[in-house]
């Protein structure tokens, strides 16, 4: 019960800044190297472990490799007896295994599973042995130490060196608060400072804050901003959202904005005329200013978010703020719709929330790219699969994206269609593509296997009608070595990591009826440039499964398999793979 106790409190340590617990055995500390050379080496867990870097922050020593806590190997090590935002210079820590007392260091250890992706953590309270020592911190942000690590028995976990930690967020000097550090626990400083200068004298407390932000921009500049709800003598004071920036002597308060004034429209630093997406979202954020007394009467907006899609080469742009009442969690939604004008954004008009942005930026364009149209330029067609008009072989609607082929942007003309037939007009002369997708298998999501799916160029001409015979192809659904009806594990990985396989690998799929012969190739890829190094194998067949003898994968490469089918000459079945993070129209893999 009581190391389930002190393994909470490292569990609150990781993700919040909190007063110091009990106080450590230390002892005297040695003069140590600031050479920034981190030389650590062992064993986590039986895996080799060669870190990459060493940070101290919120009380806490990470020795890690790997970029994040997340991905990699680490070993995370609290330490109970330095004052928040205190850098433990020339402190030393010694643990034997059966001499573990209340306040000692508590470590975590992250190591990854045989195979997998996924970190596995061990919390470790008692029964290890260390010997933790850090220098003098004589350049800032750079602390040296050395360590000794292990844990008796199996598997093996030992670790030694010495380590130069970068030192991160929240800091104390001779007991005041480091102006210059960059955490929100010190902006937390800042706006205590602001408030007791509003009010001296009196006991203030940060009750509560939202919309918390600290930013560092590409050329170095950093802003941050607070809603904070706060306490003067034990009593309620209401909220101030304060701005925040960093100059030469650090971290100060910018300015106080008003209860219904939108932080995005009044920046820190204004925005760059030059950056569309800048000034696009600070003309939509001062106009949402305007709009949110009259669209929601008596009631506070917060947490307001703006994000943009922008076309600058067409003139038009579109604008989303997402944004939070005053005592709901439910997001809402305002959207714009903006033209440049002179060189000047300007909104051309809100939309409803049932509106698409993207659609109705869409619109726009179309309307200024296609002016009137043409009257007499009409484009009629069909759509089948497998000779077979495609509404007698499923009943779900088929979807239409257009393109511009000339310009290349999209464009959204006006379409009828009924049983698999459609008329769209509205097209000037030129040259377009269009994707039909049809989402028949509603238990997956479009674009999987079971689904339709086409890409069709044609040319619209004055005066003359263009007919378009659209034969869409179906997804096959791949059954082995995995299955792509969902989306795949590992699909996403990176190269060494990718799905691997003994030799040989069977790959198996669905039919998709009589009289049809699916086409397959492997190639050898190289992960770094992705350029094919040689083709492995390649054949037909008219049976769903083929076993390939596939040599095993070198490092920095993988296989990649195709597979596409046809009937009478024409390719009636296309291949999707699906991951967490994308889509392709291969399947990549390793052979071990």
């Amino acid at each position: 019960m009581r190391h389930a106790l002190i393994i909470a409190i490292v569990l609150l340590l990781i993700f919040q800044e909190n007063n110091h617990a009990a106080c450590a055995q230390t002892e005297g500390s040695p003069e140590l190297s600031t050479s920034g050379t981190t030389l650590v080496a062992g064993k986590l867990h039986g895996k080799p472990f060669r870190p990459d870097e060493a940070e101290l922050e919120n009380r806490q020593l990470t020795i890690r490799q790997g970029k994040s806590r997340s991905s990699g190997m680490n070993i995370t090590i609290s330490l109970f007896d330095i004052e928040k935002g205190e850098i433990p210079e020339g402190r030393s820590y010694s643990v034997l295994t059966d001499q573990r007392r209340d306040g000692s260091p508590i470590i975590s250890i992250d190591w990854l599973k045989d195979g997998s992706e996924t970190t596995s953590t061990e919390f470790v309270s008692a029964g290890y042995r260390l010997k933790l020592s850090f220098g003098k911190e004589k350049t800032k942000g750079s602390l040296p130490g050395e360590i000794e690590f292990s844990i008796p028995g199996k598997p093996e976990t030992r670790v030694a060196g010495s380590f130069v930690a970068q030192v991160k967020g929240f800091r104390t000097i001779n007991g005041k608060v480091d102006l210059t550090s960059d955490s929100h626990a010190t902006l937390d400083e800042v706006a205590l400072q602001h408030l007791r200068e509003k009010d001296p004298g009196r006991g203030i407390k940060i009750e509560d804050q939202r919309d918390s932000t600290l930013v560092t921009l590409p050329d170095g500049r950093k802003w941050g901003y607070k809603d904070i709800a706060y306490s003067v003598g034990g009593k309620s004071a209401g909220r101030r959202k304060l701005q925040f920036i960093k100059d030469v002597e650090g971290w100060r308060v910018f300015a106080e904005l008003q209860p219904g004034e939108v932080p995005a429209a009044h920046p820190v630093f204004p925005p760059d005329r030059n950056e569309y997406s800048e000034m696009v979202a600070f003309i939509s954020a001062q106009q949402a200013e305007k709009d949110f007394p009259r669209s929601f009467p008596g009631k506070t907006v917060h947490g307001v978010d703006a994000s943009c899609v922008y076309y600058d080469d067409m003139g038009f742009a579109g604008a989303l703020l997402r944004f939070k009442i005053e005592g709901t969690d439910d997001q809402k939604l305002k959207q714009y719709v903006l033209r440049l004008v002179e060189d000047q954004w300007q909104i051309a008009r809100e939309l409803r929330e049932d509106e698409s942005v993207y659609e109705e930026v869409q619109k726009e364009m179309t309307k200024s790219l296609l002016g009137k149209g043409c009257d007499k330029c009409l484009v009629e067609g069909k759509i089948s699969f497998d000779g077979t008009d495609i509404h007698k072989v499923t009943s779900a609607t088929p979807k239409f994206w257009f393109r511009n082929e000339n310009k290349k942007i999209a464009v959204i003309p006006e379409i009828k269609q009924q049983d698999g037939q459609f008329t769209i007009t509205g097209l000037p002369p030129g040259e377009y593509g269009v994707s039909v997708d049809i989402d028949a298998n509603p238990e997956n999501p479009v674009m999987y296997p079971g689904d339709y799916s086409s890409w069709t160029l044609f040319s619209v001409m004055e005066g003359n009608s263009t007919f378009l015979d659209i034969k869409v192809s179906k997804v096959i659904h791949l059954t082995s070595p995995q299955d792509n009806s969902s989306k795949m594990e590992h699909w996403d990985a990176a190269c060494d990591n990718k799905p691997s396989f003994i030799s040989p690998v069977v790959f198996s799929w669905e039919s998709l009826g009589d009289n049809i012969s699916y086409d397959y190739k492997v190639l050898k890829v190289s992960c770094k440039s992705h350029e094919t190094l040689d083709g492995i194998a390649a054949g037909r067949t008219k049976a769903t499964a083929v076993s390939l003898e596939i040599p095993p994968s070198a490092p920095n490469e993988y296989y990649q398999f195709d597979i596409w089918a046809q009937k009478d000459g024409k390719i009636i079945g296309t291949f999707m793979t699906h991951g967490f993070n994308g889509y392709g129209w291969d399947y990549r893999f390793r052979v071990r």
